[in-house]
């Protein structure tokens, strides 16, 4: 049996209600606990523009990609690898 962490219950819980309250059947309440799943352990790698649009979205984005044309710095920060193995993680 797979335990769920109390914030994962939490949306459980939420897409449960929503699920409920618009009266959706049992496939359509699966999908938006799985979207809201997904939105929850994404978010904090996402920027605010990014996440918002997946929670539009209710079909993960096809394999694949975009191919787009950009531009790239790459730059050496003198110091900042021994600076940064010495600060340790963020909290």
């Amino acid at each position: 049996m797979q335990r769920r962490s109390a914030s994962s219950s939490r949306v459980a819980r939420g897409a449960q209600e929503i699920a409920e309250r618009f009266g959706l059947s049992g496939d359509q309440a699966e999908l938006v606990e799985r979207a809201a799943e997904r939105i929850r352990r994404f978010r904090p790698y996402l920027s605010p523009r990014l996440a918002a649009h997946v929670e539009r979205e209710p079909e993960p984005a096809p394999l694949g990609g975009q191919e787009r044309e950009v531009s790239v710095l790459f730059a050496d920060l003198e110091g900042f690898t021994s600076y940064a193995e010495g600060a340790g993680r963020p909290r």
